[in-house]
Order: C-alpha cells, then structure tokens, then sequence
C-alpha cells in the first residue's frame, strides 16, 4: 500500500471519528499535543545521560495524537449499540428457515434487510431522543 492511499484511509477514518464523537476526538488530538510537550519538557530536565527519555521526546507527535485518539474513543468502541435480541433471534430464524428449505434466498434477503432498516430507524430515534 502505497503512502497515498495509507493517508486517503487516515483520513476517512479521522472524519468518521470527528463525526461519531467530536468531543472525544478532539480532546484526543488536544492529548496528543500535550503529551508531546510534556515529554519534550522531561527530556529537558532530565540528565543527558537517560537515552530512555531522549529517545522519548524523539517520538513523532503524530503517533502521540493518534494514541491521544485512541485512547478518548476506546469508550465508544467498548459501548457501541447492539442489536435487540428480537433482531437477533429473527436472524436466527431466517438462517435456520434458509437451510431447511422454508425461505428462499431471496426473501430471506429481503426480510434481513427489512430487519436491518428496523434497527437502524431504532438507533437513529434513539440517538434523537438521547439529544432533546
């Protein structure tokens, strides 16, 4: 993978991350700077002769402000929303209904698609009743 395209993907992932929770992103980026600081000001302070905390401050501050990113979202990683156990167990069935032979293939994709859209409308209503 060339450069390029390693960037176009951090940066589609950055957006998405600024989408999903601004706050937490930016506070991560926020993170980042500081601790590069920081370890800036260590490695000032501390004697020349610690190669630990020279190699340290040597640290490129976009790996800092990744890990500040990281770090700030980790939470919403852990909690993103499930899906209902109703959504679960229709799944289930249509799986089972497939292999037996009661549902074709089409129509087991289209009720799983009917059951997708449910869950989104569920999350989005959610998501709005979560911001009045």
């Amino acid at each position: 993978m060339d450069l390029n395209t390693l960037t176009k993907y951090i940066k589609m992932a950055l957006d998405l991350l600024f989408v999903k929770d601004p706050v937490a992103t930016s506070m991560g980026v926020l993170f980042g700077c500081i601790l590069h600081l920081l370890l800036a000001i260590v490695s000032l302070f501390v004697s020349p002769a610690a190669a630990v905390t020279e190699e340290l401050s040597k640290i490129n501050i976009a790996y800092l402000i990744a890990l500040g990113i990281f770090i700030l979202n980790w939470k919403n990683f852990l909690h993103r929303p499930k899906i209902s156990y109703e959504a679960e167990y229709a799944i289930a069935l249509l799986k089972q209904g497939q292999s037996e032979g009661l549902i074709s293939k089409t129509d087991a994709r289209l009720q799983y698609k009917r059951i997708v859209t449910d869950e989104i409308d569920k999350l989005v209503d959610s998501m709005n009743n979560a911001k009045e």
